[in-house]
């Protein structure tokens, strides 16, 4: 998968708290690439790569698209909220969240208090073209793909930046450059990072 880093920016100035619990966590719509940068940055830290949706599949037993069709979404969403604060109360981790975390205020409390976050942001044509006819995502349908995606980022924007400490867009360049460029502006941040963090291959 490949990404781009155009005009990336630091958001605001992380508190030491945040620094302090060695915690980056990863936000935006699917397709943007936060599983990919994610399991980067997190062998580039040396820290544990958790995705709080397989962490879901995995406490529960069922994947994303059965809690909606089984239980609905106000049960998937509570559940979310569960498993997303014990995540993010931990310590040293590297966390890729769902891209509907956001939408509860409980969720964006734990996000902006337990670490660095940071907003991987898409143009919806590279959304579109990357999520292909791989829609395994309830919200997205089967239907005028694009048009829901404009709905949902339309909803959540705002929200991905409310929570977030630095902005990276993510379009066209491999995902190990990405990681060099976050690893920089965790740097600028403060945060403690490896002596020599692991390069990361392009795989």
């Amino acid at each position: 998968m490949s990404f781009t880093m155009s005009n990336a920016v630091i958001e605001t100035s992380a508190s030491s708290s945040k620094l302090a619990s060695g915690n980056v966590f990863l936000v935006g719509m699917t397709g943007v690439g936060k599983s990919t940068v994610g399991r980067h940055l997190g062998a580039a830290l040396r820290r544990p790569f958790l995705d709080s949706d397989h962490e879901l599949q995995r406490i529960y037993g069922k994947s994303v698209q059965e809690m909606f069709a089984q239980d609905g979404e106000p049960v998937f969403r509570q559940r979310e909220t569960d498993v997303l604060t014990d995540l993010c109360r931990r310590q040293g981790i590297v966390l890729a969240t769902g891209g509907g975390a956001v939408m509860a205020q409980a969720n964006r409390d734990e996000l902006k208090q337990g670490g660095v976050v940071i907003y991987l942001r898409s143009a919806i044509a590279v959304i579109r073209t990357r999520i292909g006819h791989h829609r395994d995502r309830p919200l997205l349908g089967n239907d005028n793909l694009e048009e829901r995606l404009h709905k949902m980022l339309e909803q959540r924007a705002h929200l991905y930046e409310e929570v977030a400490d630095v902005i990276v867009d993510t379009d066209l360049v491999h995902a190990p450059h990405a990681v060099q460029d976050i690893l920089g502006r965790l740097r600028a941040l403060g945060m403690a990072l490896p002596e020599r963090p692991v390069a990361s291959s392009d795989q």
